[in-house]
C-alpha cells in the first residue's frame, strides 16, 4: 500500500508553465487542453489507448500536432524534435526506460550525462572527462542512486535504480517542465516510495511535473490534481 503522506496543494495562484489549447493529432488525441503551473504534480491517468504516451510524445517533440498551441513560460512555442523541447526547458521520461530511457551497456555516468553533451563541451569541442564525471556523480549523490561506481554498465542495477539514473539523465538538462510517463513499472515498492520523494522534492523546487500513470492509487497519492483521459481526449478532472 502507497504511503505518501501527500496532501494536494492548491496551486491555482501559481505560474503557468505549460500551457497546452486545443492539441489535436488525428487517431490519437483530440482538442486537449489543460495548464500547468510551477511546482504542481499533474496526474494523467486512463486506460491503455487513452493517448496518454501519445500525448506526451508530441508534448516532447516527437510527434507533431494537427491543431492546437503548446506555451512555456507564456510564450508559444514549436517543437519539430526532442532537441526543440529540451531547449524549451521540457523533459521526458519514457515509459520504456529499457529501450528508449537508457542505453543499458554504456556506463552508468555515460547514461547521466547523455542528453547533456553539448553542455559539457569546450570552446574547442572538446568533452570535458571530469566535467562529465563531476556531472554524473552529483546526480548519483542527489538522488541517492546506489551504484558500484561510475563507470559500471547500467544493466548492473536493480529496477529502481536504473530508474533513477533515466530521471537522472533528464534532470541533468535542468528541466523546467518534467514528463514521467509511468516512472514506477518495474519497481519494487520501497523504490516507488524513494521516485515518489524525488517527484516531490523537485515540485517543492518549483519545476512542474506531469505525472502519466493507470495506477489509480498512485496518482491520488502523489499528484495535487489528476486529469482523467478517454478516447484521446480529457474526460474530466479530479483534486485527490
Amino acid at each position: 500500500e502507497l504511503n505518501s503522506g501527500i496532501v494536494a496543494r492548491d496551486l491555482a495562484g501559481a505560474a503557468p508553465l505549460l500551457e497546452v489549447r486545443g492539441l489535436s493529432r488525428d487517431g490519437e488525441y483530440s482538442d486537449v487542453s489543460f495548464t500547468l503551473r510551477a511546482g504542481e504534480v499533474l496526474g494523467l491517468t486512463g486506460l491503455l489507448g487513452a493517448g496518454r504516451t501519445e500525448l506526451a510524445l508530441s508534448l516532447f517533440g516527437m510527434t507533431r500536432p494537427d491543431a492546437g498551441t503548446i506555451a512555456v513560460d507564456g510564450r508559444t512555442v514549436t517543437l519539430r524534435s526532442n532537441h526543440d523541447a529540451i531547449c524549451a526547458g521540457i523533459a521526458y521520461l519514457s515509459e520504456d526506460r529499457l529501450n528508449l530511457g537508457l542505453n543499458l551497456r554504456q556506463s552508468i555516468g555515460d547514461n547521466i550525462v547523455l542528453a547533456v553533451l553539448d553542455r559539457l563541451r569546450g570552446a574547442l569541442g572538446l568533452l570535458s572527462g571530469a566535467q562529465r564525471r563531476a556531472t554524473a556523480a552529483r546526480w548519483v549523490d542527489r538522488l541517492n542512486i546506489r551504484i558500484p561506481g561510475l563507470d559500471h554498465p547500467v544493466h548492473t542495477l536493480s529496477g529502481g535504480n536504473q530508474q533513477r539514473v533515466a530521471i537522472a539523465k533528464w534532470l541533468a538538462t535542468s528541466p523546467k517542465i518534467l514528463i514521467l510517463d509511468s516512472p514506477t513499472v518495474g519497481v519494487d515498492i520501497r523504490n516507488k516510495q524513494g521516485i515518489y520523494e524525488i517527484v516531490r522534492g523537485l515540485a517543492a523546487e518549483g519545476v512542474g511535473i506531469l505525472l502519466i500513470s493507470d495506477e489509480i492509487e498512485e496518482v491520488f497519492a502523489t499528484c495535487d490534481r489528476v486529469l482523467h483521459m478517454r478516447g484521446g481526449r480529457i474526460a474530466g478532472e479530479a483534486i485527490p
